[in-house]
């Protein structure tokens, strides 16, 4: 009897919904209290993520910056040496939002940049925010799920293969991966705490992400809207209010720059247009060169609208595929990939799973509460994506959740299976 007992109080205890409605926007989390055998196991997969990743970049030799991360490069010792801000030009522009430029210019002034730039030490700060972002894993896995969801999602994450490889790049992914991870985590904790402070925590966290990747910026509603469906709206409002004013106070600096020296409002980035345009190409039948040749930077945004809109209307089924499973497979099809020199190339094999079995877990959670955050999440930047180009670096960001996801399903499943046999 005492074992049926305790088997009722495991399974209960690790399935709970840990937001439901009760009078407020979240009740506070029925998750079991850290005990020392959890805190060793997270303790030891970070331990496994800052090892790999930490011997990726010292241990196998990589190639210095190239491509956007040589821009990057320049760039930032630009802004350094002559205090112009601008991407691949030597007049201030808004081409890039300055997340990841004044995370790289920190790292600069602090490590000095002559007569080399400190890229290991660079390379060294992205694997420990991918060995946070790991830790970060658990967290919302923990909320999301249970210490098995937890535990097994941030295993994943650590050995996951893009994961490791991405602190090695001179690009924004490692920065806002992390920055991602800690909005989602921190809005899930306002909500389910109803509290002004976290919520103000989450909106700069969410202003910094969106300095970093803009496009994040379509989801400053969504959480909030599911709560304001479900739940008490009073303190939802004043939650969404102090979220607003902090993110507003992180972007304001940006807003004001750009005024100042172009004369004209830029919320975000100038950059759309290249992006947009590239992927309005189907299946790439012109190819880059062609599609991009006469076209003025400052026209791509109209010119790439205008080939979108002829290429619904003459060629519809064509452009209704490639803008919706042609893109999706590209982007998910094939995790990222970087020069790895072969390093934990073998582990490839787990991204397929972890895409099809995360979307059947978020699609299948959407009615528990964190889930529900990162199932809008991740549609909502899916849907987004689809309409520029499809590169699986640009969906890199979502595969933390993906992982989240099928964990989760794959726990569901066992306590299923589980509960049929003791039922049987």
């Amino acid at each position: 009897m005492l074992s049926n007992k305790l088997s009722t109080f495991n399974t209960n205890s690790f399935n709970q919904n840990i937001l439901k409605p009760a009078g407020t926007a979240y009740r506070w989390s029925t998750r079991p209290r850290w005990d020392i055998r959890e805190i060793v196991t997270l303790g030891l997969i970070l331990l496994l993520a800052l090892s790999l990743r930490v011997y990726f970049i010292t241990g196998i030799e990589q190639p210095g910056p190239f491509s956007d991360g040589q821009n990057y490069n320049i760039m930032v010792r630009q802004l350094l040496d002559k205090k112009v801000y601008g991407y691949r030009s030597e007049s201030p522009n808004a081409y890039v939002t300055p997340g990841f430029p004044m995370f790289l210019a920190l790292v600069y002034k602090l490590h000095g940049y002559y007569p080399e730039s400190p890229v290991t030490a660079v390379r060294i700060y992205q694997a420990l925010m991918l060995t946070a972002a790991v830790g970060l894993v658990y967290l919302i896995g923990r909320k999301s799920g249970s210490r098995f969801t937890a535990a097994a999602a941030a295993l994943v994450a650590a050995v996951y293969p893009p994961l490791i490889w991405s602190a090695s790049a001179f690009l924004t992914e490692s920065l806002f991966t992390f920055l991602f991870l800690a909005y989602i985590y921190s809005i899930i904790l306002a909500l389910e705490r109803n509290s002004l402070a976290l919520s103000g925590v989450s909106g700069a966290f969410f202003g910094i992400a969106v300095l970093t990747k803009p496009q994040l910026a379509l989801l400053f509603f969504v959480p909030f809207v599911l709560t304001w469906l479900q739940y008490e709206k009073r303190n939802t409002l004043k939650m969404f209010l102090i979220f607003s004013i902090f993110f507003f106070l992180v972007m304001t600096p940006w807003w004001v720059r750009n005024y100042l020296t172009f004369n004209e409002v830029i919320l975000t980035a100038t950059q759309t247009g290249n992006p947009l345009l590239a992927g309005a190409d189907p299946y790439y039948r012109l190819g880059v060169e062609k599609l991009f040749e006469g076209v003025a930077p400052e026209d791509q945004t109209r010119h790439a609208v205008n080939r979108i809109i002829s290429g619904f209307r003459n060629e519809t089924l064509l452009y209704l595929k490639w803008f919706t499973v042609g893109k999706f497979s590209i982007m998910f099809g094939e995790p990222w990939e970087r020069y790895t020199g072969d390093f934990f190339l073998g582990l490839k094999i787990i991204h397929l799973p972890v895409v099809v079995l995360g979307w059947l877990g978020l699609l299948a959670g959407i009615g528990h509460p964190s889930l529900r955050v990162l199932t809008a999440a991740v549609i909502v930047m899916t849907l987004v994506q689809l309409i520029f180009l499809p590169l699986p670096r640009y969906v890199f960001h979502l595969m933390p959740l993906l992982i989240i996801g099928s964990a989760h399903f794959i726990g569901v499943i066992w306590r299923t299976v589980q509960r049929a046999r003791i039922s049987y």
